[in-house]
């Protein structure tokens, strides 16, 4: 068979389709690329082609670069924040004691410095009888840009058939004295105002009196409030009766024309001996400008008779004005605090909440505080404030460090720290205080 033949029959035998696919144009070479570029051209086609794994050698490595400076520049960051912060020393007092043969203070001196300045110094000098009861106690006052120092002496006077302080007076350049009754109950005290380049004559002498009468079931209060230089004086009588499931009432009298304070009315409501809520109502008419105010307190109790819930609301005119609930545990601590209150034709409205938290023993230990902006149109609700307080104790109960967060957005931080030093024989030597702040640039 001959060529033309063996053709013939490879067309008779192969496909339409088949025979344009083996129909191929020669290609035209190229006249700008040469032998050797040619050349080149086919390595770099089996370098990034051809060879896969070359490929994903070179990506993993650039991720592994890439998470790598992230961790370096983050190290820095905080590297460079913590050489920034430090604690800064607001202020700080230190206690310094001694003792005598039977471990009772002799001395003890306190120092209150400022920014590292000194700013008062106190010293206390005790003396004590036989019996080891305390007579007399000297105080030694001074301050930065002072070189008299005030003093103070304080003397106690015992009962030696009752074996108890009967009286203690004071005297020094601010003369005070006060006399303690029976009961332990203050029956008088006295006031004057005098500095050291004066006369013992007192400038402003003022005397309250405060006297308890109890005859069965009723209660005398008598308050008497006079201010010899103003030629002012005040009193009022109370008298208060109790009567069980029935509403208690007290009418107060007023000696005093001049006082703004025209009438009082006071309810209680009883429940088996407990008070489950309070209406007072006052009429002021001062300035010929008349104001009612309207006060409602409100007690809720346990099955074993302890108050778990008081809430107190004010009303001024007739208007809702602020409303406070407390909270308590088991052990009568008080654990919440919710206070609201609106000022009369206010938008906003305000409102404060504080939470406490206590350890076993019935310390506190964290106080949480919020404070909000009520917006009574938007009815919106807005976070303004919040503050974080903890306290660190020893087992004595004794505060030894306190941390305080203050602010929502700009936040400050303080604390106090307290640092006690002992001598060989276990006694108290030096007690400091330092409140600092965290300054950070």
């Amino acid at each position: 068979m001959t060529t033309a033949e063996q053709q013939a029959e490879h067309q008779i035998r192969t496909p339409k389709k088949t025979q344009k696919a083996f129909k191929q144009k020669p290609k035209k070479a190229n006249p700008m690329i040469t032998p050797e570029r040619k050349a080149d051209l086919e390595k770099q086609q089996y370098r990034i082609v051809g060879n896969h794994s070359v490929v994903k050698v070179c990506s993993w490595t650039k991720l592994i670069l890439v998470i790598f400076i992230i961790i370096l520049i983050l190290a820095g960051l905080t590297f460079t924040s913590k050489e920034k912060c430090e604690k800064m020393e607001v202020e700080k007092d230190s206690v310094n004691f001694k003792y005598d043969d039977n471990n009772k203070i002799i001395e003890k001196t306190i120092e209150f410095y400022k920014e590292g300045k000194l700013m008062s110094q106190d010293n206390y000098t005790y003396e004590y009888d036989d019996k080891g009861n305390i007579m007399t106690i000297t105080l030694k006052s001074k301050g930065p840009q002072t070189t008299l120092a005030k003093k103070k002496i304080y003397r106690f006077y015992y009962n030696q058939t009752e074996k108890g302080l009967i009286r203690e007076t004071m005297k020094s350049y601010f003369e005070n004295g006060s006399f303690v009754g029976k009961e332990e109950r203050l029956i008088r005290q006295i006031y004057s105002d005098l500095k050291p380049n004066e006369t013992m004559m007192p400038k402003h002498f003022i005397e309250k009196i405060n006297r308890y009468l109890v005859y069965f079931e009723d209660h005398i209060y008598e308050l008497v409030k006079e201010n010899k230089k103003e030629n002012l004086r005040k009193s009022w009588l109370v008298r208060t009766k109790y009567h069980d499931n029935l509403p208690v009432k007290i009418v107060i009298e007023n000696n005093d024309p001049s006082f703004y304070l025209d009438q009082i009315k006071i309810t209680y409501a009883h429940e088996k001996g407990r008070v489950i809520e309070r209406i007072e109502q006052k009429d002021f008419n001062h300035q010929n400008k008349n104001k009612k105010t309207k006060r409602i307190q409100r007690f809720k109790y346990d099955e074993e008779g302890d108050i778990i819930r008081f809430t107190e609301q004010s009303y001024i005119r007739g208007k809702l004005h602020s409303n406070r609930t407390y909270k308590y545990d088991k052990q009568n601590n008080q654990i919440e605090d919710d206070i609201y209150i609106h000022e009369k034709d206010s938008p906003v409205a305000y409102r404060k909440t504080s939470k406490y938290l206590f350890d076993n023993e019935g310390r506190l230990i964290e106080k949480r505080m919020n404070e909000y902006d009520i917006y009574l149109e938007k009815n919106k609700t807005e976070l303004a404030n919040n503050e974080i307080e903890k306290y660190y104790l020893n087992d004595a109960g004794e505060l030894t460090k306190s941390e305080f967060e203050k602010g929502t957005w700009n936040k400050k931080y303080t604390g106090l720290d307290v640092i006690e030093k002992k001598d060989e024989k276990g006694r108290l030597k030096e007690k400091i205080r330092i409140n600092w702040k965290l300054t950070c640039n």
